[in-house]
């Protein structure tokens, strides 16, 4: 083809500026220049720009069946000189009138370049440059990147928008979505013109903002939304907020130039019982958390709502929507975090940075518990020797989260400490308490008492008769100090008259059928089984309980999976492969230590130890990847989900500690909670995508 480059789609935010006759104006660009100025120099930077981005040489056919955008190989700089003279008055007024010229000379996109440049003269050393362009061309963050190259220069190879078209191609949609229909259940949505109510930024406002933990933005937007909810007599409004965050996983998206953000209306709900602080801090989060997507488009949002094409999301009126009827769903599934982290062998770190926040986000986003195992004496998990204690602390800073051990090794503690510690945890935490026992299995575990390690199995089931007689009030054998028989009871007395109790049972069915016979919960994990292999087992779980005078259903089965979640699932499986693999790998580390211990041989010391450890972690990475975690987009996380339902899981406790970097895995959490709300919704997925709503 003569003068193309290349050809690709539009994304759907370019789709819905070319298809807006209200995006056909131009929008303009001043800055002013001081001084020295060497013509010639900066019409050839504008040149090596045009030469250098292939986004300033695109045009738009949108009368195919298919639109698309094309780069031609060439293009002609339009570049404009003007001089207004010296005298003062007359060359602002001449100014001004070229500025309403240049308005009017709207761009054609299917014709590149839809940008050019005029060099305005206004006086022996001032001048004043004007970028024009369409608005399909460009966002505010690609225009400082278009000065600041021309200005001061370029290094490196540009960045591609056909790079970000491939991205947003690649998202999983299904967060956002999420975020405005379920703001819309309830009352309907109140859409209304964002309010100016002035400039606001003073000290004060500053300070309260800091004081609070948000931004100056937000308090803003507060008070707009406060003022609306009161001009309009209603619950629910949506302001405007600009979504530019360019993308984190997409490497060099900082300097792409193109159009790479989008305005979208933000719903907000009135404050309830929650103070305002807590009001505006919720927000914040939703404000934080939009402007991820800039590459949604309104056009999306409106799809989502069961809106028509032309209904206005920032209009002067309030319009009603009324949300579809929803049903509940046959099984609710619970999600849980879930951690079994190395230890980092470093000093001085914040090793419990991602246990506390991790816990405080599952708090305010309702996750069901936080689950924290005991391992001793390895790297593996070493951060975690005594779940009590952890728990505890986790007790001072939640208010609705279960603090659960996963699990406390029974056979190594005193029952009367586990039901004492427990207790005061309970105490602490106003009930919020659980606990999964195990017997163990690393025999350097049982350094606390070597001479319980072979009747391990025996000495559990002892321990949890005595817990839940302790637990309940009841008092226990013991002997004192001079060896005298006594009875002993736990104080302080628990707030729940019965621990909740979960047997670990990591992979034989006998275990599935005790924990029926004893009326407990069953946590359980995919490492050494699969789900083809787990379903009988549950089933035979179910059974136990009903042959042993329990409810069927009354019994919760958790099942831990590693869990890491985004919209991208190239970035994610990018993200987690090297940090699960290196997680595996110390498995056999593992499996190492505990053959050792029993003066056993193993596979793994080979003629050439480490290649084979790394050929066996990569081998368990693409089967663990592939069946038997949810790391993914939340979309296709959904699929293992309904599997997980369909052989009766209960919750899914969400293990998030296994080598990715802090700030991704608490990012990641947002996208956990999208997965936990489309897994409990009652329509498929395919109608969420519907248009379901009457628009009034």
């Amino acid at each position: 083809m003569k003068n193309v480059a290349d050809v690709y789609h539009l994304t759907p935010v370019q789709r819905e500026v070319l298809g807006d006759q209200r995006n056909a104006r131009v929008v303009q660009v001043r800055r002013k220049i001081h001084g020295e100025f060497d013509s010639e120099a900066f019409e050839r930077a504008w040149q090596q720009l045009l030469a250098r981005h292939t986004m300033l040489r695109t045009c738009f056919l949108t009368q195919l069946e298919e639109p698309v955008q094309v780069v031609r190989q060439q293009v002609k700089l339009p570049y404009e000189r003007y001089d207004c003279g010296d005298e003062t008055v007359r060359a602002q007024a001449e100014l001004e009138e070229l500025l309403r010229m240049d308005a009017r000379r709207e761009f054609d996109p299917a014709r590149a370049p839809l940008f050019r440049v005029m060099e305005i003269r206004l006086g022996a050393r001032s001048f004043e440059i004007v970028l024009s362009y369409h608005p399909v061309l460009l966002d505010e963050r690609s225009v400082q990147l278009i000065f600041d190259e021309v200005l001061r220069g370029a290094s490196g190879d540009a960045r591609e928008y056909r790079e970000y078209a491939a991205w947003v191609e690649r998202q999983d949609s299904a967060g956002v979505e999420l975020l405005y229909r379920n703001q819309n259940r309830d009352t309907g949505l109140t859409v209304s013109q964002a309010l100016n109510l002035g400039a606001f930024q003073t000290d004060g406002l500053k300070a309260f903002a800091r004081s609070i933990g948000v931004s100056v933005e937000t308090v803003i937007m507060g008070a707009r939304a406060l003022a609306l909810m009161r001009e309009r007599e209603c619950r629910e409004i949506c302001l405007d907020v600009t979504a530019a965050k360019r993308p984190q996983t997409l490497e060099g998206s900082e300097q792409i130039i193109g159009l790479l953000s989008n305005v979208l209306p933000l719903p907000i709900t009135g404050p309830g019982e929650e103070s305002l602080s807590e009001w505006l801090q919720d927000i914040e989060r939703k404000r934080t958390r939009l402007q991820r997507y800039g590459h949604v488009s309104r056009s999306q949002i409106r799809g989502w709502l069961g809106l028509p094409d032309d209904a206005p999301l920032f209009d002067s009126y309030a319009a009603r929507v009324e949300p579809p009827p929803l049903s509940e769903p046959d099984h609710l599934i619970e999600f849980s975090l879930f951690y079994f982290a190395d230890d980092n062998a470093v000093y001085g770190e914040d090793k419990y940075r991602l246990y506390r926040e991790g816990a405080m986000f599952a708090d305010r986003n309702r996750l069901t518990a936080v689950w924290t195992p005991e391992r001793h004496f390895h790297e593996k998990a070493g951060l975690y020797p005594n779940p009590s204690v952890l728990s505890a602390a986790l007790a001072g800073i939640t208010n609705h989260v279960q603090l659960r051990a996963g699990s406390v090794v029974l056979p190594l503690h005193n029952s009367l400490r586990v039901a004492e510690e427990w207790s005061v945890v309970d105490n602490l935490s106003k009930g919020r308490v659980g606990v999964s026992f195990t017997s163990g299995w690393m025999p350097n575990d049982f350094a606390f008492f070597p001479e319980r390690y072979s009747t391990k199995r025996e000495a559990m089931f002892r321990g949890i008769k005595e817990v839940q007689a302790l637990w309940r009030g009841q008092p226990i054998a013991g002997r004192d100090g001079t060896g005298k028989e006594i009875e002993v009871r736990i104080f302080p007395k628990p707030i729940q008259p019965e621990l909740p109790i979960w047997l670990t049972c990591s992979g034989g069915p006998e275990m599935f059928e005790k924990a029926g016979e004893l009326g407990c919960h069953v946590l359980t994990a995919l490492l050494t089984q699969s789900i083809e292999e787990v379903e009988p087992k549950i089933q035979l779980y179910r059974d136990s309980l009903a042959r042993h005078g329990h409810e069927p259903r009354s019994g919760k089965v958790t099942m831990m999976m590693h869990t890491f979640i985004g919209e991208d699932a190239e970035a994610v499986l990018q993200k987690v492969r090297a940090p699960l693999i290196k997680y595996l790998k110390s498995h056999l580390n593992l499996i190492e230590t505990g053959a050792e211990s029993l003066n056993l041989d193993v596979d793994v010391r080979d003629h050439d130890p480490e290649k084979y450890r790394d050929q066996m972690a990569a081998f368990a990475f693409e089967r663990y990847y592939r069946t038997s975690s949810l790391i993914g987009t939340p979309t296709l996380c959904m699929k293992m989900v309904e599997r997980l339902k369909a052989i009766g899981v209960d919750e899914v406790a969400c293990l998030i500690d296994f080598g990715v970097d802090v700030d991704s895995v608490l990012e990641s959490l947002e996208h956990l909670v999208v997965l936990r709300d489309l897994s409990n919704t009652a329509q498929p997925q395919e109608s969420l995508l519907a248009s379901t709503a009457a628009y009034v």
